[in-house]
């Protein structure tokens, strides 16, 4: 079973335009369930709720946040590289958007991915979130 639960952009991009673009990430890797915060009235295969603590209090699997590499609030040796991590067979990704993470809600037991680029620039939510749903697949091939 696999959530991604991320953050609407902040009134730059056109609501159903975003939404599009996320419900066709979740089809092409069989996203079980897409939830989104704050409540835009998206209609289709999004969830959405006011907060992020509301959000992530709906399931009970491990959580694997995306945090930019350069989050100053996030114990750096317990950031995990992408290309290293291994992912749990059912969990909830949770991604921020352009404007903000999510590093207040990381709990000891949470595992903290990166994804490393050549110029370590921080990645849109959807982008994110593209890249690591085909890691998965990719791993998950692999171990097949």
């Amino acid at each position: 079973f696999v959530i991604s639960i991320s953050k609407w952009e902040k009134g730059w991009m056109e609501p159903k335009v975003e939404a599009h673009q996320w419900v066709s990430l979740i089809k092409a890797y069989n996203v079980d369930e897409l939830l989104m915060v704050p409540i835009k009235n998206v209609v289709g295969r999004i969830k959405e709720y006011e907060t992020i603590e509301n959000a992530l209090n709906q399931y009970d699997y491990p959580r694997v946040f995306l945090e930019p590499s350069k989050n100053k609030k996030i114990i750096k040796n317990k950031l995990i590289s992408l290309y290293s991590f291994n992912h749990p067979t059912n969990c909830i990704y949770i991604f921020g958007n352009s404007a903000s993470g999510n590093s207040s809600f990381i709990r000891k037991d949470d595992a903290v991915v990166y994804i490393p680029t050549p110029k370590g620039i921080e990645l849109w939510g959807v982008v994110a979130c593209g890249i690591v749903l085909q890691d998965r697949a990719n791993k998950l091939w692999q171990s097949q």
